[in-house]
């Protein structure tokens, strides 16, 4: 359960790099809410697959999601 941690990261990662450009060409505001509902999916993955697999995923989507929301609300 240690890579749980590191899922999250490697989800962040990707999203903040391509987040900005997004949010100058679709709006920030569309961005953001893009982001909002990949975090709200990504908990409520988590919530119903509590097994190893499962946790590592919706951390992961979580991470996306959360630097999609971060980077659109810099922009």
């Amino acid at each position: 359960m240690h890579g749980a941690y590191g899922s999250d990261a490697l989800g962040l990662l990707p999203s903040l790099l391509n987040g900005g450009g997004r949010a100058d060409r679709l709006g920030a505001r569309a961005v953001f809410l893009i982001g909002s509902t990949v975090v709200a999916l990504g908990n409520a993955s988590r919530l119903f697959w509590h097994d190893e697999v499962g946790v590592l995923l919706g951390r992961f989507v979580v991470g996306f999601g959360a630097g999609l929301a971060m980077s659109a609300g810099r922009a």
